[in-house]
Parts: C-alpha cells; sequence; structure tokens
C-alpha cells in the first residue's frame, strides 16, 4: 500500500510538472503573440481613464486641467476621435481657435463620422476661419446636402461671405423643410433687405419692423440691421431712432453702444452730446478690460489714436495689464509710429509671447526701411522669418506688422514661410490667392495653389480650384495630372458645376469636344449663365459652330473679373463669332 501510494503520489507530481510547463509554454506563447493587442488594449485603457478624468475636470469648469487629461489621452491612444472631439470642446469652451486645427483631426474627408464634419464647419465658423468652413462643405455627399444640419451650415458660411443669392438658396430648402424655422426666417428677411429689387428690400423691412417691434430672441437682431439699412441708405435720423431703441434694451453689447454714437455723428447732433455720451461709456470701458480694449480699438479706427493712448494710460493697472488691452496699445502705437514704446510692448507680449531678438530685427528692419536701405531690410527681414519659422505666434505678430507697414513683399514672404511650416493654416495660402487674384497675376496664384495642393491634398475644392487653374495656364492635348484630377472631381460630384467646368474644358482641350458639350449641358440653366462659367461653355459652343448661342455665353463673360488668359480665351471666341479673320486656334496646335 505504501509502496503503491509513493509511486501514485510521484505520478501525480511529474504530471502536474507537465501540465504546468505546457501552460507555461502557452502563455509564453500568447503573450509573445499578443503583444501588440495587449499593448492596445492597456492603451485604451489608459485613454478610457483619461477621458473620464477629463469630463469630471469639464463637469467643474476646470479646463486646465481637463485639457492636461486630455493629452494624457491622446497619447496613450494616438488618433482617438474621442479624445480628440473632447479636446476640441474644450478648446472651443475656452474661446481658443485651435479648436478648428483639432477638429479638421478628426473630420478629414468623405469617411469621417457626420457629426465631426458638422462639427468642423460649425466651430470654423464660430472662429470666423470662412477658408476652412467653405473647405468643410465640400465633404458632404449629395444626399448629406439635402439634410437641415448641413443646410443651416451652408446658409451661415455663404451669408458670412457675402453670397446673398447662394445663401438664400439654401434657406429656400431649408425652410422647405422646417416651415416654422423662425431663425431661418429672420435670416432671409435680413437678406432680402440688402436684395437690389427694391420691392423685395422693402417687403423685407416690413417683416424686420414687426420683429423689432415685440420682445423676443430677434428683437435686438432686427434692431440692428434696420439701423444699418437707414444708415446705408444716407437716412440718419431714421438710423439714430432704431439705434437708441436698441441700446435701450438688456441685450445690447457695448458694441451696439458704440455704434450708437456713430449714428449720433452721422445725424450731426451737437457736440454736447457726443462728448456726454462718450464719456459715460469711457467711463464704463474702465471698468473692464474686454470693453477697453473695444474702446480704444474704437478711437484709434476714429483716427484718434493720440487721444486712445492718453485715455490707456489712465487705465486701472489691472485693466492695463490685460493681454487684450496691451493688444489694442500696441494697435495705437502703429498708428502713432511710436517704434520704440511698440517693441517695449510687444517683448512684454503684446501680441502673444514671442522671443525678443525677433522683435529686435523686426524693428532694425523697419529702421532700415526709414533710411531707405530696403536691400537691407529684407535681409533683416529674412533673419527674423529664420528664427520665427517654427513659432506660429512669432510669424503671425510679423505678418501683422508687415500689413501695418504696407510691405507687400515682406508680407508674402512671411505668409510663405507660414504656410509650409504649418500646413493646415490655409488662411495663409487663401491670403496669397486672394492678393494674388486681385492683382490678376497667374504666376503668382499656380505658386500659391500648388502648395495648397501638396499641403492638403484631401481638400476637394482647393484641388479642383488647381487642376483649373493649371489646365488654363498649360494647355495641351496629353493627359496631365491636373486633367486626371478634374476628371476624378467630375465624378465624385457630378452635380458641381466647378468640377464639370473644369473637366468638360479638360476634354475640350484634348478635342473631345462633344464629351465637353455633353457635359456642360447637364448643369442648370442659372450655373452656366454664371459670368466665369459661361466664358468656358460660350468657348466650347463657339468651336462647334452654334455661333448665336456662343455670343450669349460671350456677352455675360465679358461681365466677369477675369485672368488674363482667360481674357485671351474670350477674345479668341468672340474674333470666330463676330467672322473676323483671326480663326480661333484649334487645341491640338496648343502647348503639350
Amino acid at each position: 500500500m505504501q509502496v503503491t501510494f509513493v509511486r501514485r503520489r510521484s505520478h501525480h507530481r511529474r504530471r502536474r510538472r507537465i501540465i504546468a510547463a505546457a501552460i507555461g509554454v502557452v502563455v509564453i506563447a500568447a503573450v509573445i503573440l499578443l503583444r501588440e493587442p495587449v499593448t492596445r488594449v492597456l492603451a485604451r485603457w489608459r485613454a478610457h481613464r483619461a477621458l473620464t478624468q477629463a469630463q469630471g475636470f469639464i463637469a467643474q469648469k476646470d479646463l486646465g486641467n481637463a485639457f492636461l487629461a486630455l493629452q494624457v489621452a491622446a497619447q496613450a491612444n494616438p488618433g482617438d476621435r474621442a479624445a480628440l472631439r473632447m479636446a476640441a470642446d474644450v478648446l472651443e469652451s475656452a474661446g481658443s481657435n485651435q479648436a478648428v486645427r483639432v477638429r479638421q483631426q478628426v473630420a478629414n474627408g468623405h469617411s469621417a463620422p457626420l457629426k465631426d464634419r458638422l462639427a468642423l464647419v460649425a466651430t470654423a465658423l464660430r472662429f470666423n476661419d470662412l477658408i476652412v468652413a467653405e473647405s468643410g462643405l465640400a465633404n458632404f455627399s449629395p444626399a448629406e446636402r439635402g439634410m437641415p444640419d448641413f443646410l443651416k451650415l451652408a446658409t451661415a458660411v455663404n451669408f458670412s461671405l457675402k453670397r446673398s443669392d447662394v445663401a438664400e438658396g439654401y434657406l429656400d430648402q431649408l425652410l422647405a423643410l422646417e416651415p416654422d424655422n423662425e431663425q431661418m426666417k429672420f435670416n432671409r428677411a435680413v437678406l432680402r433687405m440688402r436684395h437690389a429689387n427694391r420691392s423685395i428690400a422693402d417687403e423685407a423691412k416690413e417683416q424686420l419692423t414687426r420683429i423689432a417691434a415685440k420682445a423676443g430672441p430677434y428683437q435686438a437682431g432686427a434692431l440692428r440691421e434696420l439701423a444699418r439699412d437707414a444708415a446705408a441708405r444716407r437716412q440718419p435720423e431714421e438710423a439714430l431712432e432704431w439705434g437708441s431703441r436698441l441700446v435701450a434694451l438688456p441685450t445690447a453689447t457695448f458694441d451696439d453702444q458704440l455704434f450708437r454714437i456713430n449714428l449720433l455723428r452721422l445725424a450731426a447732433k451737437d457736440n454736447a452730446t457726443l462728448v456726454a455720451a462718450e464719456q459715460a461709456l469711457g467711463a464704463r470701458a474702465a471698468r473692464s478690460a474686454e470693453e477697453a480694449a473695444q474702446f480704444a480699438n474704437w478711437l484709434n479706427v476714429q483716427g484718434r489714436a493720440d487721444e486712445a493712448r492718453r485715455w490707456l494710460r489712465g487705465l486701472p493697472s489691472a485693466i492695463r495689464q490685460d493681454a487684450r488691452v496691451k493688444s489694442a496699445e500696441a494697435d495705437v502705437l502703429v498708428v502713432l509710429k511710436d517704434w520704440t514704446a511698440l517693441g517695449e510692448l510687444l517683448q512684454q507680449g503684446a501680441w502673444g509671447e514671442v522671443s525678443p531678438e525677433i522683435i529686435r530685427l523686426a524693428l532694425s528692419a523697419r529702421t532700415l526701411a526709414d533710411r531707405q536701405r530696403n536691400e537691407l531690410r529684407q535681409g533683416v527681414w529674412q533673419e527674423a522669418l529664420t528664427l520665427a519659422k517654427a513659432d506660429p505666434v512669432a510669424l503671425r505678430v510679423l505678418l501683422r506688422l508687415t500689413i501695418y507697414w504696407h510691405w507687400a513683399q515682406e508680407e508674402e514672404d512671411t505668409l510663405y514661410v507660414f504656410a509650409r511650416g504649418f500646413p493646415n493654416e490655409s488662411w495663409t495660402l487663401a491670403s496669397l490667392v486672394s492678393s494674388a487674384y486681385a492683382r490678376k497675376d497667374t504666376e503668382a496664384l499656380k505658386k500659391a495653389y500648388s502648395l495648397w495642393h501638396v499641403n492638403q491634398p484631401n481638400n476637394q475644392k482647393v484641388t479642383g480650384d488647381w487642376a483649373m487653374l493649371m489646365l488654363l495656364t498649360e494647355p495641351g492635348t496629353a493627359e496631365t495630372k491636373a486633367s486626371d484630377a478634374a476628371k476624378e472631381l467630375a465624378a465624385a460630384e457630378p452635380n458641381n458645376p466647378f468640377f464639370v467646368t473644369a473637366q468638360a474644358y479638360a476634354l475640350y482641350q484634348r478635342n473631345q469636344l462633344k464629351a465637353a458639350l455633353d457635359l456642360m449641358e447637364r448643369l442648370s440653366p442659372s450655373d452656366l449663365n454664371v459670368p466665369g462659367r459661361a466664358l468656358y461653355f460660350g468657348l466650347m459652343l463657339a468651336a462647334d459652330g452654334q455661333l448665336a448661342r456662343a455670343d450669349g455665353y460671350l456677352k455675360l463673360a465679358a461681365k466677369a473679373d477675369l485672368l488674363p488668359e482667360e481674357r485671351d480665351l474670350l477674345v479668341t471666341a468672340q474674333a470666330l463669332v463676330s467672322g473676323a479673320p483671326k480663326p480661333m486656334k484649334p487645341a491640338a496646335t496648343r502647348k503639350s
């Protein structure tokens, strides 16, 4: 019995050792094979814990600690949409325009969730980043473009861009879906009051007058619009009446009060009334940093920089040291051309924390400019840009100085350094494009759009504009990257008139005239009657021998603000329509 028991116990020990060894092998293998998944699980756990902490901080309105917790979440699980969304929410709550950049990371392209794409446009609108807002609208499918949330944002973006007709079109679509939407009814009345047709404008004015007569969420807005409309029509007494009713409301802003003073001056009221109103506002502004900055800026814009400086010097120390007030004081010093005082204030961070050496170089360039040493000035400016190239705050300060000093070349150089170093700052390239277009400088346009296309290859609007510009300036019969891009965009959005026109023009250049005209004929009459687009349709009709139709579209095109290359196309097409001896140059003989 004893021997048998020992043998059995020994047998059980060996069995347990074998099982333990097998388990060990399995565990080691699992660790080796599943190391990456385990790492991801731990990362998700850390990110989730940090997000939970961030939510708690947000509930307590502790934005500083909330943002720190979100940074931990982002580092633990890079690219996590939940962490990025919450980071954008925190930044937006804190009034930081960096919320736009974070939302861009979440809402990149058509594949991003709908709510993230909507949030990007809304946040960009809030911070007046109209370039990002407009680009964001391109990332919605045709079905999504009919949704109320999209229509509201599209209306707001186009309203901000002063495209009244386009904004009203979106409004009409929205009101068809939501006929009782009072906000949209108000917005439509505001748009229509600016209509060129006086009867439409008068009808809208009557609607706003009714809104202004009774308390409600749109009363102040209606009074503002009525006052602005009367001032624009040079009816100072009427404008002052609306403005006085506006400032009597408890919801009136400090800007409304300043606007009323402007209306008092417009109505040529006696000096005593003006002085009393200004003194009352000055006393009020001295108690608030935000209003103090507004009041100083208002005085500065009125051409009263000396007075603004004296008023700022009399402010309580706590108010005067506020960043907003320092920024306004720096603006005053620019107008007064007090570069020494400006340098001291900028080194204190009036426009943001910047290296003193960068400020010193910038002001040295200013001194050289005053001495007409322009070549040296540009060299010193390049030194400042080299030091500032990795610092967006410093670049913004330098850019602000170039604008104040009217230095066009240095402004362009600064924008390019900014655009290359910070590809998501699309406003830099938008500024370069706007400036080049105003000068009708096609080469400058190509340079800006080429960089923009490299920086943001998924931005469909930019790609479309780049492709059209390349087709216009480098025509030929061979397929190119630009013609390929035009084809892809038109296939993705067959109802987009910009993309369709680019694709049709690419086909026209390759001598596929019938296919080009077939594409253009699919557009609506209103799309074809846009003067800039009428040029291309008229050109194709003329090439096809449809001279009578072409003539009508070319007359529309003559009203457009065309680039030199487009003007050449117009002249050539007009010559063919009029029967002039000079024939249209065939597409096949152009540069390939």
